[in-house]
């Protein structure tokens, strides 16, 4: 391995390949020698004396083993290094993403809201002759409505505004597709499985308007509630713990007493505290992940708090 592969793998790292957008690749220069790194020249003789045959067993070994040294302080200069610099720019990074999906999500609302005056899902002749257009008019609010909550602290105001005010303007039309939905998924599906999709629609328009979407819009029981906060969708991503904070999250804020009266007992102050910093830690491990984790925590912890007033 030569010199210039330790440059490359500072200044070529993968991660920083894939999310660093605006700044250029002369962004990081090698590690300074004087951080007990070798030089390029003494990383050279190191080399040559490895592979000298010629020379004494102890000496090629020595000259093996200041390389796997260097090469290992070299490593863990660049992952603290690029660790530090995706904290620093994760903002940019996640106000680029939020701009890359405003389109689709823009497209999504006024396919759903029927802007154009076209029923898009009717001309759909696959989706007509099987009767899915309820279902994918849902489909597309849905998105669009997640995508504007989850991303809307790093869109343009304006442009957020702007597609909360259309939702708004169009609540009466909304509450319809809703209900043409689970009249067609009545037919086509668990009932749990369009009890958990209604209700993360309802919990985000909530967030919008709370008052042309009142919590009567879905009636959930106690079990239904219990399996919203406790079942989901199951992937073997190693994220499965993530969908269940989010999940529980929405419900927190959703009815925070029946939260409490259902969860609360699961969570001990100590349980509390180790949750609070796992989540603040996996958000700085994935500073670029959206939503936040510990953004949804604190939904939970805030509702969990409130157990503890008069």
């Amino acid at each position: 391995m030569s010199f210039e592969s330790f440059r490359n793998l500072f200044n070529k790292t993968e991660d920083r390949q894939q999310s660093d957008g605006a700044m250029g690749s002369d962004h990081a220069e090698a590690p300074p020698e004087s951080n007990g790194l070798l030089s390029e020249s003494e990383f050279q003789v190191l080399l040559d004396k490895r592979s000298n045959k010629y020379l004494p067993e102890n000496e090629r070994a020595d000259a093996a083993r200041r390389l796997e040294e260097d090469h290992k302080r070299r490593k863990e200069w660049v992952e603290r290094d690029l660790a530090e610099w995706k904290v620093r720019e994760a903002p940019n990074v996640l106000r680029r993403q939020a701009l890359e999906k405003l389109p689709q999500a823009e497209h999504e609302l006024d396919r759903a809201l029927n802007v154009s005056g076209e029923d898009v899902y009717a001309k759909d002749f696959i989706s007509a002759e099987k009767g899915e257009s309820p279902f994918l008019r849902f489909l597309d609010l849905n998105n669009s409505v997640r995508t504007l909550e989850e991303w809307k602290d790093y869109l343009p105001k304006e442009q957020y505004e702007a597609k909360v005010q259309k939702i708004r303007d169009h609540a009466e039309e909304i509450k319809r597709t809703m209900d043409e939905y689970r009249s067609w998924a009545s037919a086509h599906e668990p009932a749990e499985v369009t009890k958990e999709t209604s209700f993360e629609l309802i919990a985000n328009l909530r967030r919008i308007d709370p008052n042309n979407f009142p919590r009567n819009l879905i009636d959930l029981s106690d079990q239904e509630f219990t399996e919203i906060g406790t079942g989901g969708m199951t992937l073997r991503d190693g994220r499965n713990h993530v969908r269940k904070l989010l999940a529980r999250a929405r419900l927190a804020e959703f009815d925070s007493e029946r939260f409490r009266r259902i969860f609360g007992p699961e969570y001990s102050p100590e349980r509390m505290a180790e949750a609070r910093k796992y989540w603040e830690e996996w958000d700085q491990q994935y500073p670029t992940d959206m939503p936040q984790c510990s953004v949804a925590w604190k939904k939970i912890d805030r509702s969990l708090e409130d157990r503890k007033m008069p």
